[in-house]
């Protein structure tokens, strides 16, 4: 993947205020490791360079899709401030799934198509107006 794809992805998406989590779970040991801080320095060239060493050592990246509380010390429901996105995850039977979403006329395109890892992907729609409990039953 291309340095700044990450990067152009979260500037894209969020303000450099907002307040993410980012999580790591290394492969082997299912270890977790979270880190939050503002989008801003999560774009950062040295945040970016950070991610990408910790991948190369067998760590999945993932990130939050919506912003957190300003005191939020983690990713529950109630660290939530503001939704900005809905996502749909396609772990299983990945290339059909995306497929057949891609073939329905009753939902809107997604915004971005992520490949989380060879043949499974998730589909992320940018909302507004959107509570916690909404976009909970909508995922």
């Amino acid at each position: 993947m291309e340095k700044h794809v990450a990067k152009d992805y979260i500037r894209a998406n969020f303000r450099e205020e907002d307040r993410l989590a980012v999580v790591l779970v290394h492969k082997r040991s299912g270890h977790v490791a979270q880190r939050i801080g503002t989008a801003g320095r999560i774009a950062s060239d040295q945040f970016q360079a950070w991610l990408r060493y910790m991948n190369r050592e067998k760590n999945e990246v993932y990130i939050a899709m919506n912003v957190l509380n300003p005191n939020a010390h983690g990713r529950t429901k109630a660290d939530i401030s503001e939704i900005r996105h809905v996502y749909l995850d396609f772990d299983q039977n990945g290339e059909e799934a995306l497929k057949a979403l891609k073939e329905r006329s009753d939902l809107p395109t997604p915004n971005h198509i992520i490949t989380s890892s060879p043949g499974r992907y998730q589909a992320i729609w940018r909302v507004e107006g959107f509570d916690k409990d909404r976009a909970e039953s909508l995922m």
